[in-house]
């Protein structure tokens, strides 16, 4: 960018007037270095100061670091066999983020992570018991039938026997098997 504070006139040689060289402050990669203090006095009444250009303290922190474009582009080189392309090398360009952009994007993801762990936890919780109560319920299932079938429930002896729970000896009714279908209720989703 180039600021003209005030702007050059040409030779006129058949009016006799002489070359007036004009004044300009250039900008470099954003920054210009102005010692002179007729020129600072000028830049400072400029009317594009504060919006186009600002003041910024000799020994400070850039306020335009993180958005400031570099003039040399990035290059990329691309390979070439036969006119046709196999192969590309170069720096990536990298995206430069202001730091209120990096913290309204660090606040967005915070508040989606929260979000979405509100809306997957119920259900993370229903299918953490069903596996558990998947991996319990056969165990428990197979530790009941084995006591029914030795009768060595301690407290309850004789309760595996036909005579025990109301039915005749050599009736064709039989006991319901235990399984995981009929002891446990399904959980609501």
């Amino acid at each position: 960018m180039r600021i003209i504070l005030s702007p050059s006139i040409p030779a006129e040689p058949l009016s006799g007037r002489s070359a007036v060289r004009g004044v300009s402050v250039l900008f470099e990669q954003g920054v210009a270095r102005v010692d002179d203090p007729k020129i600072c006095e000028q830049l400072l009444n400029h009317p594009s100061f504060n919006r186009d250009f600002i003041l910024a303290p000799e020994e400070g922190v850039d306020p335009f670091a993180s958005v400031r474009k570099d003039t040399e582009p990035k290059h990329s080189i691309t390979e070439l066999k036969f006119g046709t392309p196999v192969g590309r090398a170069g720096d990536p360009a990298i995206p430069k983020i202001s730091p209120e952009s990096r913290a309204a994007i660090a606040k967005m993801v915070e508040e989606g992570v929260k979000e979405g762990i509100k809306a997957i936890l119920p259900g993370l919780v229903a299918e953490g018991v069903k596996a558990q109560l998947k991996d319990i319920v056969p165990a428990l299932a197979e530790k009941i039938r084995a006591n029914m079938e030795s009768d060595t429930t301690p407290g309850l002896e004789g309760a595996g026997t036909a005579s025990r729970r109301g039915r005749k000896p050599g009736s064709k009714n039989k006991p319901k098997e235990i399984s995981e279908e009929n002891t446990v209720a399904p959980l609501a989703e």
